[in-house]
């Protein structure tokens, strides 16, 4: 559990993290490139993302040498994205997308801002991107305004009033977030200070609890989280005191499946998942949950060209993940 914890942490300070990255790939001292690219290693792999995998050498390369951005800038262009994009892909695409707007190159620019439009579309919660938009916003509303090309000048804009729609969201939901951690902050904060002879652990400890709460995981993992840090402050008696008060005042705060998993007990469902489908380059389905249950007869309804033959034959082919195979679905 502390390890999804420190991976959520790690995640969080990726767009701090990756632009000082990139600034020491080219360091005269070898050490401190051996390190940089290191460390890069670890943050692609933190990276859960199956569109960018194959890219990850591309993306590798151009970070430690400026002159491969346009090329690396074309590669993405023509990626078709259909995995959900999150902070930890955005943290790695960003910083490139930026230095691609810096080009002379109107071709690279229109291409950037085809690779944000298609990106951003997969963004399922708009307080992912919230960190990047400060960098993108500006580069696009100067593009969707200097590129003297008509064409290429209208791609930025659409992609500008595309990204001003997920800043509105993402305002929106942070806001909303805020008030939430500042709700739980104050307990939690009182709780500790009554351990506390000082500020430095009281901060820290609300230090956490905000992170877990960005990241939706303080009600599940609140007492793990804690304990340790409580414990260096209180005696074992007081420590279990706080930390189930604070575990039972953090289940406010979940968000459950109960209910919809009481209904499925004594079921026999066949599959049940979730999973993108896409055609060339478009995305036909993307984060679909298909749950099925065995015995029921289902049907499939859409307009023409909605996607209905490709999914029958991504089901029969074994292409989706989470669905049986033939021999278990008879």
């Amino acid at each position: 559990a502390n390890s999804e914890v420190h991976t959520a942490f790690f995640i969080e300070c990726l767009p701090e993290i990756i632009p000082v990255l990139m600034g020491v790939l080219w360091d005269t001292k070898k050490e401190v490139t051996t390190a940089a690219y290191e460390l890069l290693d670890i943050v692609f792999n933190k990276i859960d993302n199956r569109d960018l995998e194959p890219l990850i050498p591309a993306l590798t390369s151009a970070m430690g040498n400026l002159s491969e951005i346009p090329e690396c800038i074309q590669t993405l262009a023509s990626t078709t994205f259909v995995q959900t994009v999150d902070a930890a892909a955005l943290a790695v695409i960003v910083p490139l997308l930026v230095r691609g707007f810096r080009e002379k190159s109107t071709a690279i620019k229109r291409q950037c801002c085809v690779i944000i439009t298609n990106m951003s579309k997969l963004v399922e919660v708009p307080t992912e991107a919230a960190p990047f938009l400060p960098q993108l916003v500006p580069e696009l509303e100067r593009a969707s305004e200097a590129i003297s090309d008509p064409e290429a000048r209208s791609v930025a804009q659409r992609s500008h009033e595309h990204l001003l729609r997920i800043k509105g969201k993402a305002d929106e939901a942070l806001a909303k977030k805020q008030a939430e951690i500042d709700a739980i902050s104050a307990p939690v904060r009182e709780a500790v200070a009554s351990i506390s002879k000082g500020e430095i652990l009281p901060n820290f400890v609300v230090f956490l609890t905000e992170s877990m709460c960005r990241h939706n995981i303080f009600a599940e993992q609140c007492g793990e989280v804690i304990t340790p840090f409580i414990r260096t402050s209180a005696e074992e008696a007081k420590v279990s005191e706080i930390v189930n008060h604070l575990v039972e005042f953090a289940k406010q705060y979940a968000v459950t499946g109960a209910q919809n998993e009481e209904e499925d007990e004594g079921v026999d469902l066949l599959c049940d998942t979730t999973f993108t489908l896409a055609y060339g380059s478009k995305v036909l389905l993307h984060n679909t949950k298909l749950k099925l249950q065995r015995g029921k007869r289902y049907g499939l309804l859409g307009g023409n060209e909605s996607g209905k033959t490709t999914l029958m034959r991504a089901l029969a082919q074994g292409s989706v993940d989470g669905f049986p195979p033939r021999s278990e679905v008879r």
